[in-house]
């Protein structure tokens, strides 16, 4: 007997009343299919099975509603989302007996989550005026995102629905949080709270994230929360509580510690408040620079009695990915200091009522901070890509060709981005460009979030398809790059790195300024890596579309003397793009929003909750600064030196004069290892001048970093063969390390330039050892 899916008739003996065989030929079928869901074969069985199954379905809702039978779905459901098979759409016959379905009432409604995704779905019922029973298999269908996107738009369908299930979701929880339909709804939200494709549509980020704190502060039980009073800052430093799960090495926590590692100890005191300590690097640092540090216990409330107890006058909270049953989102519904700000990498707003400012992320805009509870403060034109100044104690090795089973020679493009975002324009324009690049190489490098296999058998039917070779590409997961030196390590392979996803990477674009490898970057909406290469002058790297995009990026391998100019522009770019996001010049800028915020909440909340979004630096006349400074360097005042020179150094980041005067003001205090690591910026934005490796070589030696010493006054006396004080400190330094042959190297230039003069101050061990 033939099946007849859409008369809704269907034969018996082959689905069973309670569906069971249903199921068991959706395993088999998911099973031959491997994932290739693109095959026409394989969608025309799954198109069928899809058909066949939503009509037996509503038959059996039809004739009586049991919780088996929609346990059954629900499983159904779940086995065509993880297996991919909802990635892709169905054929229009499908979409029409859906829409068929709908129609019939709420059993058709179940009957139709089986049979389209709902992405690609024109109309979807409310979520709160579903019936109890269908709730957790509504809740499912509307929450399941797609793990990878497979057509144009996917994204931006699925954000529309993802967004207004939400949005239903945070009136049920209005309503009544406790209800079971609540409970059901949110336990399937939960499951899928921030999948990666939401990444791919930025139109949705601002209101999807808004929703989202709105949902946590319906389900939290925070009672009204009291004002915390302040105390005005006069002649005080400002005490910053950093409240996280942990500080452990995540982009949005190294991201913080740009901001707040270099904070001037005579404004700011640094506490980490963490419910989980990790022993990270960055936990590590700042303890060592002199942070006090409080244990998160209990629960919310507990929490924060703590931080009220410890007394901070300003508190950022990091949260993690997942706000739900988050400890520290829960804390960020309740007042525990009079200025309360969040910190993570969307610069969308929250809409969570106890938090007054955010700090964006990379290519943050404050597009629709107004409507939000909380305000925007971007700290620099593209948000704040920081150059992390960690140093992990061991650098990964260069990745080489080897290593990526690459041969020797030809051109590779690279793409770090997470699988979920790639766009079929991405790899559209991936096929373009290999297609026009003779024998290329493509290397794609990504933290797997989704099944490697599929994605790579997808990639490869494509591939095929076009005529190119699958070989050409290979495609690396489970890689994830926390620093700055390991980004730029990352691109020793690469010959092009091509930024050309939504989920756009700046702290890469960064690295590839920095290792002097050219990048092409799509000029999407969000896209900091596009924001970041227009601000360092190379616009003509950043294409409107795929096409544009390809182009360049096809042009950086066939015209090579254009390749050869990129080349050395990044290189004469570089030190002022790196000295404008480094520390030094992101923790200035941080602690100006910051003391701005905190003396407009003190003067009034109400009217700064009211008032404009925050700007971030004030203007100010900067010759006047440095006059001032410098008057206070001379008569003996380097603190005050430091105060005025830090705000010269958020409006002029890239100055290698005031950066000097700030190293000799820190010096003078004491600060010997910060004064280095800034005088290291200097020798890089103004590498001829001897003087700078001088005092570079001075500070680092003060600091006791002989290694970075000997190899400042080797460089300064490359440039200054005859500076005779710069031979004798290298002399004392390779005396100090037990460097011999070094030792009688320098005696024997120092002869030659001061024979007389060589030997006065000259270590006596080493004049034993050359004889002198």
């Amino acid at each position: 007997m033939v099946n007849d899916p859409a008369s809704g008739r269907v034969d018996g003996s082959v689905y069973p009343e309670n569906l069971q065989h249903a199921k068991q030929e959706l395993l088999t079928l998911l099973a031959d299919a491997k994932g290739r869901f693109f095959d026409q074969t394989v969608a025309e069985r799954l198109d069928f099975w899809r058909l066949s199954t939503a009509s037996a379905l509503a038959e059996t809702l039809k004739a009586k509603k049991t919780a088996s039978v929609i346990e059954l779905a629900q499983e159904l459901l779940r086995e065509l989302v993880q297996s991919g098979a909802n990635d892709f759409g169905v054929a229009q016959p499908s979409r029409d007996r859906a829409a068929q379905l709908m129609a019939q009432g709420w059993g058709g409604v179940a009957a139709a989550t089986l049979l389209v995704p709902a992405w690609q779905t024109t109309s979807n019922p409310s979520l709160r005026d579903a019936p109890l029973w269908l709730t957790p298999l509504l809740a499912q269908y509307y929450f399941c995102a797609p793990t990878t996107v497979t057509s144009a738009r996917q994204a931006d369908s699925y954000a529309r629905v993802h967004l207004a299930a939400l949005q239903d979701l945070v009136a049920m929880a209005k309503a009544n949080r406790a209800s079971p339909a609540v409970k059901s709804a949110v336990e399937h939200y939960v499951q899928n709270e921030v999948p990666p494709v939401l990444n791919l549509a930025p139109a949705f980020a601002g209101p999807v994230r808004s929703a989202r704190g709105r949902l946590v502060a319906a389900l939290d039980r925070a009672a009204p929360q009291l004002e915390i009073p302040a105390t005005a800052r006069t002649d005080r430093p400002l005490r910053v509580g950093l409240v996280a799960r942990s500080l452990d090495t995540t982009r949005n926590v190294l991201s913080l510690l740009a901001f707040v590692e270099r904070l001037p100890r005579s404004r700011f005191e640094v506490v980490i408040c963490v419910r989980e300590t990790s022993d990270s690097a960055v936990e590590r640092q700042l303890l060592g620079r002199g942070a006090a540090s409080v244990t998160l216990t209990g629960d919310a409330e507990e929490m924060a009695q703590l931080l009220r107890d410890a007394s901070l006058d300003v508190a950022v909270l990091v949260p993690g990915e997942r706000w739900i049953d988050d400890p520290i989102i829960a804390l960020s519904l309740r007042r525990f200091a009079p200025l309360q700000i969040i910190h993570d990498g969307t610069g969308s707003p929250t809409d969570l009522a106890q938090i007054d400012v955010f700090i964006a992320g990379p290519g943050a805009t404050s597009a629709g901070a107004a409507k939000s509870a909380d305000r925007p403060a971007l700290p620099n034109r593209t948000g704040p890509i920081a150059r992390n100044e960690l140093r992990p104690a061991a650098v990964p090795p260069p990745w080489t060709r080897e290593m990526l089973g690459i041969p020797d020679g030809g051109f590779v493009f690279g793409a770090f981005v997470e699988l979920p975002a790639i766009a079929l324009e991405t790899v559209e324009m991936w096929t373009a460009v290999l297609k026009a690049s003779g024998d290329s190489r493509l290397v794609v490098i990504s933290r797997a979030a989704c099944e490697l296999g599929r994605f790579c058998a997808q990639l490869s039917a494509w591939m095929t398809a076009q005529g190119i070779n699958p070989a050409r590409v290979g495609v690396f997961t489970d890689v994830e790059f926390a620093t700055h030196d390991e980004r730029v390590s990352a691109l020793g392979a690469i010959s092009t790195l091509l930024d050309s996803s939504a989920t756009s990477n700046p702290e890469m674009v960064l690295a590839a300024i920095a290792a002097g490898c050219p990048v092409v970057a799509w000029a999407e909406p969000a896209s900091g890596g596009a924001a970041l290469l227009r601000d360092a002058g190379f616009a003509d790297l950043i294409g409107q579309n795929a096409g544009e995009v390809a182009a360049i990026a096809v042009r950086t391998d066939s015209d090579r003397t254009w390749r050869q100019s990129v080349v050395q522009r990044l290189a004469d770019t570089a030190p002022q793009v790196l000295a404008r996001f480094d520390s030094f010049a992101t923790s200035e800028r941080f602690a100006e929003v910051v003391e701005q915020a905190f003396d407009e909440r003190l003067a009034s909340p109400r009217d700064f909750r009211a008032g404009p979004a925050l700007r971030t630096v004030a203007t100010a006349d900067v010759a006047v600064a440095r006059d001032e400074a410098g008057m206070f360097l001379q008569i003996g005042a380097p603190a005050d030196a430091e105060r005025v020179l830090r705000l010269v150094l958020a409006r002029d980041e890239t100055t290698a004069t005031d950066r000097k005067l700030l190293a000799t003001a820190l010096s003078r205090q004491g600060a010997h290892g910060d004064a280095a690591d800034l005088l290291v910026s200097v020798v890089e934005l103004a590498p001829a001048d001897p003087s700078n490796w001088f005092d570079l070589g001075l500070a680092a030696r003060q600091a006791g970093r002989p290694a970075l010493a000997v190899q400042a006054f080797q460089t300064g006396v490359r440039i200054e063969p005859r500076r005779t004080e710069s031979w004798k400190i290298l002399a004392e330094l390779a005396d100090e390390l037990g460097n011999e042959e070094l030792r009688r190297e320098i005696a024997a230039v120092l002869q030659q330039i001061e024979p007389v003069g060589a030997i006065d101050g000259f270590p006596e061990t080493l004049r034993a050892a050359t004889g002198f």
